[in-house]
């Protein structure tokens, strides 16, 4: 199985391209409608960028469906974590709407994504972490294992508290 290449920045450049398009949009004074725009241009653009590497690596090929339930034990599991975070990250904009109306999701949004700017920070953490930690551990070297924690810790609050302010 070929393993894919293209695909290991597609969050940053997802972060990239929508502050891009949207402000250049908005800053044309497009408003609403041209940062609805320039979402549709950020994820037209992905699909063509990942579409492009996905079929060079791999290509097209017919399905084989012979280890299905051997690669379904692995994803059905992740099944209720994405539909819960989906649930709650599209109803929490409907109950401030409800209890305190439209002009609260109008602030509610955009501080809600500049709060999410820090996932940038947190999701090449998030890969790297668990099996760096897991080697370490695995080769006894525990010393290592708590430098890395401390240094982790230390470096993301840093960045929290100083994007925070």
């Amino acid at each position: 199985m070929k393993k894919l290449t293209g695909g290991r920045n597609v969050k940053f450049m997802q972060v990239i391209f929508y502050y891009v398009f949207v402000l250049l949009f908005l800053l044309d004074g497009k408003g609403i409608i041209g940062a609805t725009i320039g979402l549709l241009i950020e994820s037209l653009s992905l699909l063509l960028i990942m579409g492009y590497f996905a079929f060079r690596d791999v290509g097209i090929k017919n399905p084989r469906f012979t280890n299905l339930k051997k690669i379904m034990s692995y994803g059905i599991p992740t099944i209720p974590i994405n539909f819960s975070r989906w649930i709650v990250d599209s109803s929490d904009r409907y109950v401030i709407a409800i209890f305190l109306g439209t002009t609260a999701v109008g602030y509610y949004n955009p501080g809600y994504s500049l709060g999410n700017v820090i996932n940038t920070f947190i999701i090449p953490i998030s890969y790297i972490f668990p099996a760096t930690l897991s080697k370490y551990y695995d080769e006894k070297r525990i010393i290592e294992v708590k430098t890395i924690l401390n240094n982790t810790l230390r470096y993301f609050l840093l960045i929290s508290i100083l994007d925070s302010r």
